[in-house]
């Protein structure tokens, strides 16, 4: 799931919450639930404040770990990229080296036998 998406469901579930009627909330809430695999509470009393609260937590909870696994996935690729990055620069540093030492070596051909 993308950080919009995400945004997108957590806006959804704002709205959801404003809603006044206890049962529509509570459907529109389920059906949240099963389509960010939330897991919905197993209270008996399912048109309750209790299962309606626990319910909104479980959703934001769901949603709290797409963002976490999505932080985790981009630092990871900003590793990758770091360590290519420092590949590339470590190549670079023995290429400019070797410029380096060939440009000495020219000087001191031009020096001694010029």
């Amino acid at each position: 799931m993308t950080n919009k998406e995400i945004e997108g469901y957590k806006q959804e579930l704002c709205a959801i919450c404003k809603i006044d009627n206890l049962e529509e909330r509570r459907k529109l809430l389920v059906n949240l639930a099963i389509k960010l695999n939330a897991p919905i509470p197993a209270i008996l009393q399912a048109h309750t404040l209790e299962f309606i609260n626990e319910i909104i937590r479980n959703i934001h909870n769901s949603l709290q770990t797409e963002e976490m696994f999505n932080a985790c996935v981009s630092a990871e690729q900003s590793c990758e990229l770091a360590k290519q990055s420092s590949n590339t620069a470590k190549w670079a540093c023995i290429w400019a080296a070797i410029a380096a030492i060939s440009a000495c070596i020219s000087i001191l051909l031009v020096l001694f036998c010029g």
